[in-house]
């Protein structure tokens, strides 16, 4: 093959190229755009189900309804009420909870959001839901930009009726001094942080980022980890841990009382508790040592201890990583 048949294959290979790129780009384009009057059909159709005569709901900075507790804009402001549950589902921000000081509840949508597509808030008869819209597609940084959805909420708005439902895609998700029934959040790609809360019950699933609990005081607390560290700081009665990735420390300012369990693959595993407690631990390690302070037993991958009357079950399992009681 001469040189210049070599050169002109190689230009028609990239005018290939482009005309692809273009072709891609202009059916995304078309998506997109069809995606966006679907939304707004489907917003009018929503703001159309609800009569509360105070509200008017916002969709950018159009109104789309002379009647509805609905509202989609930067910043959504309600009434107090009694709140039976808060709902919120987020694609593509971080989350924000923590107490308001003007005693009304706000949704605020933080940073840039593409094209005003903000949350869908509705808050009455007891509930608060709130639900991004998903990012509109482009070919280059498809809807990624950096944003927050904070949630405001008075003290006197919570009870111990309240639970607290927050789904986050991608994002951190933060919540301070909550004091609620149960709490339950999911978070695919993003820490989770709760600061100074109180629940009967706390479920956390999370498939990447660090999770921190601190100084709560919890009574059952279940989380699952794909990867990520795990600390915890606080009271809690009872604890059922897994973390398939990270290590884990638990530093509990009481002693356990229902059985516990914490299970971890491929990280550590710190016990920081009372020397009051009283238990009976079963621990399991492949590849790992086992040390515990408070009975002064260690070595061995394998066995059984008993501190006191033994009343409460601890079962400990590791795959590689060490296992370690210590003394509060």
């Amino acid at each position: 093959m001469n040189k210049n048949a070599l050169i002109m294959g190689i230009i028609w290979v990239c005018v290939a190229l482009a005309g692809t790129f273009f072709l891609i780009k202009a059916l995304a384009m078309n998506d997109a755009k069809s995606e966006g009057n679907k939304f707004w059909e489907k917003a009018e159709k929503m703001a159309e189900k609800f009569d509360d005569e105070n509200e008017i709901a916002i969709i950018g900075d159009s109104d789309v309804s002379r009647n509805g507790s609905l509202k989609v804009s930067a910043e959504n402001v309600f009434d107090a009420q009694d709140l039976k549950l808060i709902k919120v589902d987020c694609h593509s921000a971080g989350l924000i909870y923590k107490f308001s000081n003007d005693g009304k509840i706000h949704v605020n949508a933080l940073g840039k959001w593409e094209n005003n597509r903000y949350p869908i808030v509705d808050c009455k008869n007891g509930q608060l839901s709130v639900k991004t819209q998903r990012p509109r597609f482009t070919l280059f940084f498809p809807g990624m930009s950096r944003k927050e959805l904070e949630i405001l909420v008075p003290a006197s708005c919570l009870s111990k009726d309240t639970v607290l439902k927050s789904s986050c895609a991608s994002g951190s998700t933060k919540i301070d001094e909550f004091d609620v029934k149960e709490i339950n959040i999911e978070s695919a790609s993003g820490s989770v942080t709760l600061n100074e809360c109180s629940a009967d019950k706390i479920k956390i699933e999370s498939a990447s980022g660090s999770t921190n609990l601190n100084n709560c005081t919890i009574g059952s607390v279940q989380i699952e980890s794909a990867s990520g560290s795990l600390h915890m700081s606080g009271k809690y009665e009872q604890l059922k841990l897994e973390s398939a990735s990270g290590s884990i420390r638990i530093e509990n300012d009481i002693p356990f009382t229902k059985d516990s369990s914490i299970e971890a693959v491929s990280g550590s595993v710190t016990l920081v508790i009372p020397e009051e407690s009283e238990y009976k631990l079963r621990y399991e390690s492949v590849s790992g040592r086992f040390s515990d302070e408070l009975t002064g037993n260690s070595g061995g991958r394998t066995g059984s201890v008993v501190k006191g009357n033994g009343s409460v079950l601890l079962d400990i399992e590791t795959v590689s990583g060490s296992i370690k009681i210590l003394k509060k």
